[in-house]
């Protein structure tokens, strides 16, 4: 093609494929889930409030896509109770004894073995049971094993003992000790096992005790007095200072945290991890007073 001015121009020519991927016979799986609730109350000394869900296999959202659905079954419960001891005690002694405890536990199983793509577990303990060199028991236990090794488990459980504490004691010196000393306890464990490690199991304890008092009336003396008539300086004769301090506290602390966990072998070898453990433990010991 010629232009008035002389020069060329380039012309394009190009193909175009177009493939059409279609996909027929996928597992169009239906799943449900399920969540219930509930809180009970018994009198003015527990509250108990308990969860509990589960959720299945192609399990999703109304709008949800086909890879957008679950491939896996979930089964969780969380427990959880405030119990205040100190109703079960007369009210003259003052004891106030509030304990929590909480317990959770999450099991999520695959529908396909982690390590091997697109086998089913179920093809897998279709295809154990079929095996005539093994016995029943030991069909079972082959296939409970196995389920272990791809399962996803946490489990914790907690206590918890918040401010124990004690007031309007009898005499002087219970008063003076008892009734100015609070007590804080946490215990917490957990457990975690999953087609990465064998066994993740912790342990958390936190400890305190404190101690404080408080002096109402302090006494306090005036040593600069005599300058109340002296010109300028008398400014500073009503400084008072106090016999005895305002308050005095102690707070003792300890804290504990261990850990140990082991990893599941990869590849063909079956050698054993090692076992990994961190252990710590800190104390800590304040005192303060106000003067």
């Amino acid at each position: 093609i010629d232009n008035p001015d002389g020069r060329g121009v380039p012309v394009l020519s190009a193909s175009i494929w177009l493939n059409e991927l279609r996909v027929s016979g996928f597992d169009n799986e239906k799943g449900w889930a399920a969540s219930v609730k509930g809180t009970a109350k018994l009198a003015d000394f527990a509250t108990l409030n308990a969860n509990l869900s589960r959720q299945t296999n192609g399990f999703g959202a109304l709008d949800s896509r086909l890879g957008q659905r679950r491939t896996s079954e979930l089964l969780s419960y969380d427990l959880s109770t405030n119990v205040q001891l100190d109703k079960f005690l007369p009210a003259r002694y003052g004891w106030r004894i509030p304990v929590s405890v909480t317990a959770r536990s999450s099991v999520t199983t695959p529908k396909y073995l982690p390590d091997q793509g697109d086998i089913r577990f179920s093809d897998f303990e279709d295809a154990v049971r079929s095996r005539d060199d093994l016995s029943t028991d030991d069909q079972s236990q082959l296939i409970q094993d196995r389920l272990k090794s791809v399962q996803t488990i946490d489990e914790s459980f907690s206590v918890n003992l918040s401010n124990l504490s004690k007031t309007n004691s009898p005499s002087k010196l219970a008063q003076a000790t008892l009734d100015n000393t609070s007590i804080n306890f946490v215990y917490n464990t957990a457990h975690n096992s999953s087609p990465e490690v064998i066994f993740r199991d912790t342990e958390d304890l936190n400890a305190s005790v404190r101690y404080a008092i408080q002096f109402r009336n302090v006494k306090t003396v005036n040593p600069l007095r005599f300058l109340e008539n002296v010109p300028v300086l008398k400014s500073v004769s009503g400084l008072q200072l106090g016999i005895m301090p305002t308050n005095i506290g102690t707070n003792f602390t300890a804290k504990r945290n261990y850990s140990e966990s082991r990893r599941r072998s990869q590849g063909a070898d079956s050698v054993l991890s090692p076992l990994q453990q961190t252990h710590n433990f800190n104390y800590n010991t304040s005192f303060n007073i106000g003067y």
